[in-house]
């Protein structure tokens, strides 16, 4: 056996016992959200301001109308949390724009948040989730969503798509009107400018002021109105 060889073989045992201790030492503080009743409602989430609204619609603007997958879908269940992402599953209503050709009318597809990482507190006081300033998708309900990429396969079978990374905001918006209410009255200090999910989950954006709020709205509208069956 070669020198070079042996050297490989080692470093690879090593690894592999640091990745053993690592994983042990990990479990006992490993939290399943997925068998929590109101997962978010433990969380913080990310504001915008005016500020970022008006950089936010001209970066939507720019990355949008290039997005390879551009579809209407309904949408099948609640967030599942799965290792530093959210996923949700959809089913496909209408397909304005696939550029791979995979996709169909009635396919079930799982997307995942490309911005959705999670941060918890070490006393469990002040956890943060990065919706990416969007709520989830609620079942049932219809949305127009722009994707990236596709990644393959989950552990259930559907096939897994991705949204850009291009953008701080998650490109998904809700065909129905949701009220929305200005968060600028419930800030937390901490990472950024945050707000408490439980106080604003009935929102679809979460915006510092009104006027943000009646920007975005109207960004939606023209969105809609232009990706429209």
């Amino acid at each position: 056996m070669s020198s070079k060889l042996k050297v490989t073989i080692i470093l690879a045992t090593v690894v592999t016992v640091l990745l053993t201790i690592f994983g042990k030492g990990i479990k006992a503080t490993y939290r399943d959200l997925n068998q929590e009743p109101d997962p978010l409602s433990g969380f913080c989430v990310g504001v915008m301001t005016d500020d970022l609204v008006e950089r936010t619609l001209e970066r939507l603007d720019l990355i949008l109308p290039e997005e390879p997958i551009v579809m209407a879908v309904t949408c099948m269940d609640r967030f599942q949390y799965r290792f530093q992402c959210t996923t949700q599953d959809a089913e496909v209503e209408y397909v304005f724009r696939d550029n791979s050709g995979e996709l169909a009318e009635g396919d079930r597809i799982t997307i995942a948040r490309a911005s959705s990482r999670l941060f918890f507190a070490e006393d469990d006081s002040t956890n943060y989730i990065n919706l990416g300033f969007v709520n989830e998708m609620i079942p049932g309900k219809r949305y127009l969503v722009f994707l990236n990429s596709r990644m393959g396969l989950t552990e259930e079978g559907y096939p897994l798509y991705c949204q850009t990374n291009e953008l701080l905001m998650t490109p998904i918006f809700c065909y129905d009107d949701i009220p929305n209410r200005a968060c600028e009255e419930e800030l937390i200090d901490g990472v950024g400018i945050s707000a408490a999910y439980k106080s604003f989950s009935g929102n679809e954006f979460f915006i510092e002021t009104e006027e943000g709020i009646q920007k975005m709205q109207q960004y939606k509208k023209s969105l809609l109105e232009s990706w429209k069956r």
